[in-house]
């Protein structure tokens, strides 16, 4: 059966070409959420214990649900560091401005006190058209810092590997979240790891009475003897000689019969309940 995992390598490639073109990161955020929703129901598909299902489920949904933060909003300041060098491109030019003025001021004095009107008219002119010039240049200069300012705009886009290798670790976490229910699961539903004593000796006694009986009438029984065991975990094992370390050995001159099969771990084989057995003595 195919992994999480494994499903998601097959939503992978295509997601990383879809969220390279995004330039919304709530597009990006609708992609991510639609390729984890079709790894969970493929995973989901091919699972076949109910529980299981239901535990992986939620899984899937609190990964889904953590994509969201991606979209949460994020303040940030932008700031132009340009604005100083402007300034000292343009300081040179004020003192030949200084300089212009007192000059065009000087002409036009000349030429009123020389009683002619075109020399002292004419720099009155270019003076007022200075003025008019420096007011306009101030209001467009004022107007194109308002424009720049308007026109900064900040985009924050994923980076589609990092973000992808994020999910990626996400999805390893599930597969193992996924085993460790599966084992809890089993352990739950085959307790035989965990026989209680008191269990263990009502078993022990069970199958004493029921080795009691003659053959024909503990084979009626073998059947649901061995499933109930199973449930529990457990296998019961007869006496031979290479089982003679798993019994308490009783000895007799002429048979040998097991007493009370020797009980252990169906997973590890751990002996947990010691058999007896009646051995003939030159067979022990």
């Amino acid at each position: 059966m195919m992994t999480a995992f494994e499903h998601w390598q097959n939503e992978r490639d295509a997601l990383h070409s879809v969220i390279s073109a995004q330039q919304d990161i709530n597009g990006v955020v609708y992609e991510i959420r639609h390729a984890i929703l079709q790894t969970e129901q493929n995973t989901l598909a091919a699972q076949s214990d109910d529980v299981l299902r239901q535990q992986t489920g939620v899984l899937f949904s609190m990964l889904k649900n953590s994509v969201s933060l991606l979209s949460a909003p994020i303040s940030s300041t932008t700031w132009v560091a340009a604005s100083k060098r402007k300034e000292k491109r343009h300081s040179g030019a004020l003192p030949l401005m200084i300089a212009a003025f007192f000059a065009m001021v000087s002409a036009g004095l000349w030429g009123y006190a020389r009683g002619d009107l075109l020399g002292w008219m004419l720099p009155l002119a270019a003076l007022v058209l200075a003025c008019i010039a420096m007011v306009i240049d101030a209001g467009e200069r004022k107007k194109k810092t308002q424009q720049n300012s308007e026109n900064v705009r900040v985009t924050f886009t994923p980076d589609p590997d990092k973000l992808l290798a994020v999910i990626d670790g996400q999805m390893r976490s599930l597969d193992r979240c996924i085993n460790d229910f599966s084992y809890l699961n089993d352990t739950l539903r085959n307790p035989g790891g965990s026989v209680g004593k008191q269990n263990l000796n009502a078993v022990s006694e069970l199958l004493e009475v029921i080795y009691s009986y003659d053959e024909d009438l503990r084979s009626q029984a073998d059947d649901a003897v061995t499933h109930l065991l199973s449930g529990y975990g457990l296998v019961a094992l007869e006496y031979t000689r290479e089982r003679s370390k798993l019994f308490n050995a009783l000895p007799s001159k002429n048979m040998t019969r097991t007493i009370c099969p020797a009980i252990v771990s169906a997973e590890d084989h751990r002996l947990l309940r010691r058999g007896t057995a009646v051995v003939q003595t030159d067979a022990a």
